[in-house]
C-alpha cells in the first residue's frame, strides 16, 4: 500500500540568542492512507513539533535543519505559501491541542466553520450551498445547527472540541492530525469525542496521526503506534505488537507501560521512570535515554543506537541490538552520528 505521507531524517531545531532547543533529531515516520498512527512520549518528546513541522506552521525561531516531509508525493519543506494553502486545510487539517484558545471568541461557531468552507472552496458553491454544507458539518458532529448562531463562550469544553473537529473537517481532508485533543477534557467527555473522530474517520475514509502521552487513548484509536523520547522514535510498530509485554521493547517503552496501573495484577506501588527527560539543549553523546535506563552500557553513553527491526517492531536501542545480537537493520538509520 502507498504511503500518504513520509517524513525521513527530519531535524529541527529552535534558536535563541542563549541556547539551540534540538527539538527533532532525524525523525523517520510513514502513514497509509486510511491508517491511523498514534505518536506517544513524554511532554517536550518533540511531539507537536511534527505535526507543526507537516502543516509548515512552526514558529519563526524553528529551523529545519535537514530533512524531507513529503504528502503524497509532494516535498512540503519549501513549498511556497500559495502550494501550501492548497495543502492545508484541504488535504491536511489540524485538531489543536486546546479548544478553549483554538476558536475565536468574537465569531460565532457557525460563521468559523463557514470560513473554512468559503477559503477552500473549488466549487464556487452558492451561499445557500455553502450553508447546506454547513448544516451537514454540525449533524456530522452531533450539534444542532441551530446552535451555529451562538458564540464560543456558549458552550462546553467537549462541545467546543466538537466544533474544532467540525472545523477541521470543513473540507474533507484525507489527514487530520490530533493534537491531544482531549487534554483538557474530563474522562466522559474525552470517550465521547474519541467516539465521535473514530466515527467520523470510519466515515469518510480519512488517515489521522493521533498525538497523545496517554496509551489508553491510543489503545482505542490507533492502528500502528510510534514511541518518542526526546526527539527521536525510538520504537514503532503495529498496534498489538507495541502492547505485547511478552516481545522485545525499548526499555523507555517498558517503563511508560509500567507506570500504567493494571487491573490484572496486584501491586502497592506503580513503577515511575527514574530521572528526568533529557534536556534537549545539552543532550547525551550517546543514546537520549542513557540517564535513564536500567539497562545501560558503556556503548550506551557513547554511541548513538541504530535502528533495528525485531519481528515487525523497529527499535533504536544498543542492549537489544546486543542481546537479540542485532536482529535486522533499518537501512533509513544507519547514521551513528550524533545531531549537531
Amino acid at each position: 500500500m502507498s504511503n500518504l505521507l513520509e517524513i525521513k531524517d527530519l531535524h529541527v531545531v529552535y534558536k535563541t540568542r542563549e541556547e539551540h532547543v534540538f527539538a527533532l533529531n532525524g525523525i523517520h515516520l510513514e502513514l497509509q492512507k486510511g491508517e491511523t498512527l498514534g505518536i506517544v512520549g513524554e511532554t517536550g518528546a518533540g511531539k507537536t513539533t511534527i505535526a507543526l513541522a507537516v502543516m509548515q506552521l512552526l514558529a519563526r525561531t524553528a529551523v529545519i535543519t535537514s530533512g524531507s516531509i513529503q504528502y503524497d508525493s509532494q516535498e512540503l519543506i519549501g513549498a511556497s505559501q500559495r502550494e501550501l494553502q492548497k495543502v492545508r486545510g484541504r488535504k491536511i487539517a489540524m485538531i489543536f491541542q486546546d479548544p478553549m484558545t483554538s476558536l475565536n471568541p468574537t465569531m460565532t461557531v457557525g460563521a468559523q466553520v463557514e470560513e473554512m468552507v468559503r477559503a477552500h472552496d473549488l466549487e464556487n458553491l452558492s451561499d445557500l450551498e455553502i450553508d447546506k454544507k454547513v448544516r451537514k458539518i454540525f449533524k456530522a458532529v452531533e450539534i444542532h445547527h441551530r446552535r451555529r448562531k451562538e458564540f464560543p463562550h456558549n458552550f462546553s469544553g467537549g462541545m467546543k472540541q466538537r466544533v474544532v473537529i467540525a472545523m477541521a473537517l470543513a473540507c474533507s481532508p484525507e489527514l487530520i492530525i490530533a493534537d491531544e485533543p482531549t487534554t483538557a477534557l474530563d474522562v466522559t467527555v474525552q470517550s465521547q469525542v474519541l467516539r465521535l473522530m473514530n466515527d467520523l474517520k470510519v466515515k469518510l475514509n480519512t488517515s489521522m496521526i493521533m498525538i497523545t502521552h496517554d496509551l489508553g487513548i491510543v489503545a482505542k484509536s490507533c492502528d500502528r503506534v510510534a514511541i518518542m523520547y526526546a526527539g527521536e522514535i525510538v520504537e514503532t510498530g503495529k498496534l498489538e505488537e507495541v502492547f505485547d509485554k511478552s516481545l522485545a521493547h525499548h526499555p523507555y517503552t517498558t517503563g511508560l507501560f509500567k507506570a500504567i496501573p493494571d487491573l490484572y495484577s496486584k501491586c502497592d506501588r506503580l513503577v515511575p521512570i527514574q530521572g528526568v527527560a533529557s534536556d534537549p539543549t545539552d543532550l547525551p553523546d550517546g543514546c537520549n535515554f542513557s540517564l535513564r535506563c536500567n539497562q545501560c552500557m558503556d556503548i550506551c553513553r557513547e554511541v548513538d543506537p541504530i535502528v533495528n527491526s525485531y519481528g515487525n517492531l523497529k527499535i533504536k536501542c544498543h542492549y537489544l541490538e546486543q542481546e537479540y545480537k542485532g536482529g535486522n537493520c533499518d537501512e533509513q538509520s544507519t547514521n551513528r552520528n550524533k545531531k549537531t
